[in-house]
């Protein structure tokens, strides 16, 4: 299906986007100081279901599930049931990095910048 993105609203997002993807940078360096800071992991949370959701405003639903599990596994690490580590805090980098790029390629209208074979250079765990 072709994305149907509504122009008259890339610019709020993108400037949003941009916003909350250094705000999530700046949380995940903290978390190396403090990885049991309740308060930053909430934090990280709102913010990634900030951009989920803003994903959806403009019509960018292919990212969405990227971000459903991004935010279910920060909800796995508030309950309790995951501890954050520094493993971790790379997964949860380079998945924003990868929205970062799916982002910029579908509001520039590129084709999909992530191959099976870039998708394994990102995936070195």
């Amino acid at each position: 299906f072709p994305v149907t993105i509504q122009h008259d609203s890339i610019g709020d997002f993108f400037d949003d986007f941009n916003e909350a993807y250094e705000n999530c940078e700046g949380i995940l360096i903290e978390l190396e100081h403090k990885p049991d800071d309740h308060e930053l992991l909430n934090g990280l949370f709102r913010v990634v279901h900030t951009i989920k959701g803003n994903l959806g405003y403009i019509g960018l639903f292919s990212l969405i599930p990227l971000l459903q599990s991004l935010e279910d596994v920060l909800d796995d690490i508030r309950k309790g049931h995951m501890a954050y580590d520094s493993a971790l805090c790379d997964v949860i980098q380079r998945s924003l990095d990868c929205t970062k790029l799916m982002v910029n390629a579908k509001i520039e209208q590129q084709p999909d910048v992530l191959s099976r074979e870039r998708m394994n250079t990102f995936v070195t765990i």
